[in-house]
């Protein structure tokens, strides 16, 4: 359930030359996921970078880019995606300061999370990792070629993801009391400061 843990594993399965056999299906189903197929051209040349850090000193969950690595983000790409990852956060990240150090011709943003939010930026969309992961394995053949044990964890991730979101199926009770927690606390005490003054 940590979320560096998810974004590594991610960054494992959407290296278009890695190990695992699976290509670019990772990026593919995610550009196809947010719309974003026909803006953003991948290829077998894009790299994937971990923890890319702005100008600012702000930590990037996942650039998968063309381009290079410069002190203060990505340059000279042609096509890059731009990925904050959230396992049981809140989206409070400054999204324009993250565009704006992955410079590059075509790009997309996304928010990964257990739940779909309102991202705040127009270029970032949100996406759930459960609707990412279970159109990765649909469009999976039964008869690709994913070597062992490469597929197993293929599999623990996508069962790790589902166990994740199982229990996000908030009640609108919980939901107003997470959007509103500050402002509940206060009424609290503004109630116990009432109840000792009419004492």
């Amino acid at each position: 359930h940590y979320e560096d843990v998810l974004s590594n594993w991610y960054a494992f399965f959407m290296d278009p030359s890695g190990p695992h056999g699976l290509g670019t299906l990772f990026l593919e189903v995610l550009l196809e996921l947010v719309n974003a197929k026909d803006a953003v051209t991948i290829g077998s040349s894009m790299a994937v970078k971990r923890e890319l850090t702005t100008p600012e000193g702000k930590a990037i969950d996942l650039v998968v880019h063309d381009g290079e690595e410069t002190g203060d983000g990505i340059t000279g790409a042609m096509n890059a995606i731009v990925i904050e990852n959230k396992v049981y956060h809140h989206l409070n990240n400054r999204l324009d300061l993250y565009f704006n150090a992955v410079r590059a011709e075509s790009k997309a943003g996304v928010v990964l999370g257990l739940k779909r939010t309102e991202t705040g930026h127009e270029s970032f969309v949100s996406l759930t990792h459960r609707d990412l992961i279970d159109a990765v394995v649909r469009r999976l053949p039964i008869t690709a070629k994913v070597p062992e044990p490469h597929r197993q964890y293929l599999i623990d991730l996508h069962q790790n993801i589902h166990e994740l979101t199982a229990h996000m199926e908030y009640s609108n009770e919980v939901e107003f009391f997470l959007k509103n927690t500050e402002l509940i606390q206060r009424v609290n005490r503004l109630e116990g400061k009432f109840k000792e003054y009419l004492k």
